[in-house]
């Protein structure tokens, strides 16, 4: 169920936070039951991302 999940990105710079960048189907799969954390490269999910409609 992949398609269920949007990912939101904040970046924050010197404590303000910029626009948000949404990540539509960030994931291939859902987590297996015992996953406790999943790793991603921050740049290869921007380049996925698009600006608030």
């Amino acid at each position: 169920m992949p398609e269920q999940f949007i990912l939101a990105i904040v970046h924050v710079d010197d404590g303000e936070p910029q626009e948000p960048r949404y990540v539509r189907r960030p994931f291939e799969q859902e987590p297996e039951f015992a996953v406790t954390s999943a790793n991603y490269r921050m740049d290869e999910l921007l380049k996925k991302s698009e600006a608030p409609s």
